[in-house]
């Protein structure tokens, strides 16, 4: 029997969407990155939350890790931090 770690399968719920910008709302940016920060390098094959599975996941992983780092950085001028 193998294990979805050995084969480098993430099953990732709404940790990750594939296709799609996150619906971000009150969640905690902050450990939402560091959870993404976590999937480097990103594994063999992502089960998404939402969206269909990526046949790359890497640039998807990236993408979200980007969007999130963009919306903490904006907030943070926004509002003086």
């Amino acid at each position: 029997m193998r294990s979805v770690e050995n084969d480098r399968v993430l099953l990732a719920g709404d940790l990750y969407f594939s296709g799609r910008i996150p619906f971000v709302g009150q969640a905690d940016s902050r450990a939402w990155l560091a959870a993404m920060d976590k999937i480097a390098p990103p594994p063999a094959m992502v089960i998404p939350g939402h969206g269909a599975a990526p046949r790359d996941p890497a640039p998807d992983v990236a993408l979200k890790r980007e969007y999130l780092r963009f919306r903490r950085h904006k907030m943070g001028t926004r509002c003086g931090s």
